[in-house]
């Protein structure tokens, strides 16, 4: 699991919220429609897009509520939304587990419960430090799963299980 292919941009505008609900439409339309209520910067994505368009969108937000399903082998769109710098809203499925630590690198609602969803997006809007702190440690653990941190890992499983 390589997010290589996201960087942040050396300068991230501020509360733009982007929500990526292509597995769960119905509760992203309605984050989007009551976020666009209150007058916030809301981008709705559903359809797929090529990863190069998708990288741009994350590069421009602040906020990233990214909406999996309840099972997944590993959820690569909030990994990348760390890895991009946002502040990451997504629910704890298995998915997420190596990366995913609630007030450290993303705030983890209830899966599939709009108001546990909209109260973290609330607490990201309002507070700038927890805002910054889980940006940068969502930053730094996005790190990890770098191509040098997984060439390095696949060396070292050679050495110890192949080429002794």
């Amino acid at each position: 699991m390589v997010v290589w292919s996201f960087t942040p941009p050396t300068e991230k505008p501020e509360e733009p919220i982007l929500i990526w609900a292509r597995k769960n439409p119905s509760l992203g339309t309605g984050l989007c429609e009551e976020l666009k209520r209150r007058g916030l910067d809301v981008t709705l994505l559903i359809d797929s897009l090529p990863r190069a368009e998708f990288a741009r969108r994350l590069g421009e937000s602040d906020i990233f509520v990214a909406l999996p399903y309840e099972r997944e082998s590993c959820y690569l769109p909030a990994l990348e939304g760390m890895a991009s710098r946002c502040a990451v809203i997504c629910s704890g499925v298995v998915g997420t587990w190596s990366y995913a630590i609630h007030g450290q690198t993303c705030l983890m609602p209830e899966f599939d419960h709009f108001d546990s969803h909209l109260a973290m997006i609330e607490q990201l809007l309002t507070d700038r430090e927890l805002r910054g702190k889980i940006r940068q440690h969502g930053f730094e653990m996005a790190q990890s799963f770098s191509l040098e941190t997984e060439r390095a890992h696949f060396y070292r499983f050679l050495e110890k299980f192949i080429l002794r």
